[in-house]
């Protein structure tokens, strides 16, 4: 079972409607407080960047000590303090 508060997602591959499974997906689990899915024009190809610059040395580091990464569009307090509490 899986703790993940957001999943990403975009709105449709090869005929499949992934944003009615992003619905039952956070329906279904209680955790997963966000769907993000990416219906513009070039949608896949934001979200290949977005899982590129996952895959970075950095990302990789704190995700093998168990870590968790936060994305935020500013890294104001603001911002980003309600992402982590």
């Amino acid at each position: 079972m899986t703790e993940a508060r957001a999943y990403v997602t975009v709105a449709s591959h090869d005929g499949t409607d992934l944003a009615a499974l992003a619905a039952e997906l956070k329906a279904a689990w209680p955790c997963l407080q966000h769907t993000i899915v990416l219906e513009a024009a070039g949608g896949g190809a934001v979200l290949d960047r977005l899982l590129d610059s996952v895959r970075s040395p950095d990302f990789l580091s704190v995700f093998s000590v168990g870590g968790t990464v936060v994305l935020a569009p500013d890294g104001s307090p603001d911002t980003v303090f309600p992402l982590i509490a």
